[in-house]
């Protein structure tokens, strides 16, 4: 396992992180602890992984924005919430959706049905992907080290198991704060 984590360990995280990006760049922090991926390429991979999405959806709902079914979703609470939020605090905005569990498809795609320059977004969007990859690797490879300072020397298999758990808890209850903070503050 430690020798296909050292070879694809980077290309792991990159991909991953498309699908469930804080878990997988926060246990590239955890592998980087580990030795098995550098932290710039575990920064790098959840980097790219954040900007290419984000730039992806930004570009679909700005090519589709006058279509029926685009229109229909502009319709939708959460999407209109969104881009509420987005026309108050264009810039902190797009730099914020990336901390909020939830709002990582939905807001660049609301940001697309506006008026927002595509190079203004991509710049944006790239501080923000760093910064974001930056704080989860950092989280992971701190978990990492308190773990083994907690626990003493673990074998790889029970470092990535209680990084993962600890990742994924994090995960779950910053998803929690964030909604029933988004409730209470319903206008």
């Amino acid at each position: 396992m430690e020798s296909f984590l050292a070879e694809y360990g980077v290309l792991a995280i990159l991909v991953s992180a498309f699908f469930q990006g804080e878990l997988a760049v926060g246990m590239g922090g955890v592998l980087a602890h580990q030795d098995l991926v550098s932290v710039p390429g575990a920064v790098g991979a959840g980097s790219l992984a954040a900007f290419t999405s984000s730039q992806g959806f930004f570009f679909l709902g700005r090519s589709l924005r006058d279509r029926p079914f685009v229109r229909r979703m502009m319709a939708r609470p959460g999407f209109a919430r969104a881009r509420s939020l987005f026309e108050r605090h264009p810039s902190g905005f797009v730099f914020g959706y990336h901390f909020i569990p939830g709002f990582q498809a939905v807001s660049p795609l609301a940001i697309g049905t506006t008026a927002i320059s595509g190079a203004r977004f991509a710049l944006l969007n790239a501080f923000a992907s760093f910064i974001w990859a930056n704080s989860f690797t950092g989280l992971g490879y701190a978990l990492g080290n308190s773990m083994e300072f907690a626990l003493g020397e673990l074998r790889l298999i029970e470092h990535l198991l209680l990084g993962l758990a600890a990742v994924l808890v994090l995960f779950l209850v910053a998803r929690r704060v964030v909604h029933r903070w988004t409730l209470a503050h319903r206008g």
